[in-house]
């Protein structure tokens, strides 16, 4: 009985494509985690303003109607 050579070399070709599909696929997760960390800093930075402002409303608010009460 002859082995087959020919799914050995196929073998080694589907290997060297899945370690090239995998560097392909750790550069991609690199990309979105930074991108999601650049989401994440955004969102954070975002509701951070946007509670200053609803404070300083809020304040003027309480003050307005304890004049006025």
């Amino acid at each position: 009985m002859k082995p087959n050579l020919d799914s050995i070399i196929i073998y080694k070709n589907k290997l060297i494509d899945l370690k090239s599909k995998e560097s392909d696929f750790d550069i991609t997760v690199q990309r979105l985690q930074k991108a999601k960390d650049a989401f994440d800093t955004i969102k954070d930075r975002r509701y951070k303003e946007f509670m200053e402002g609803y404070n300083i409303i809020s304040s003027k608010l309480k003050e307005m109607y304890q004049v006025k009460f």
